[in-house]
This record gives structure tokens, sequence and C-alpha cells, in this order.
């Protein structure tokens, strides 16, 4: 996986900012633009920011087993065996 260090970091690093500032910048617009309850506004920062976190922590994998399939697909010319059969 040598060589893909700035793509697998970036992507990561990226998607990780997103999911853990998307509730509590939406709170924070959500406190400026209405009135509602700072309880209410709570728990919608929170639901937001709970429900992105699953997204960031797939992303992550995704990049994974990208960079471990173009890795070890890149070693052979023609590959034995699909990436779906990689051996963990």
């Amino acid at each position: 996986m040598r060589g893909r260090w700035f793509h697998v970091a970036s992507l990561v690093g990226a998607g990780a900012a997103l999911g853990i500032l998307a509730g509590p910048l939406l709170g924070a617009v959500l406190i400026l633009l209405t009135s509602a309850p700072p309880a209410w506004l709570n728990l919608v920062s929170g639901i937001v920011h709970a429900l992105a976190l699953p997204f960031v922590a797939q992303a992550t994998c995704y990049v994974y087993f990208d960079a471990r399939t173009r890795h070890e697909l890149d070693a052979t010319d023609e590959p034995h065996e699909l990436p779906a059969e990689m051996q963990i």
C-alpha cells in the first residue's frame, strides 16, 4: 500500500472532518436562525452527528480495501482470485 498514503489520508481525513463537524455546525446554524428551545436543537444536532459517523467508518473501510486490492492486484499480471476472495 506504499505510495497511496496521501490518497488514503486525504479521503479519510476529509470524511472524518465532515462527519465530526456536521452535527455541531448544524446546531450552531439552528441556534442562530431559529428560536427553538436549546434542548431540541441539541437533540437535532446529536441525531445528525450520530447518523453521520457510521458513514465515516464505512468510507474508511472502502478506502482501505480499495488500496489493499490495488496493491494485491498490481503484484501479478493476472489475478488468480477475485478481490472479494482475499485472505484476511
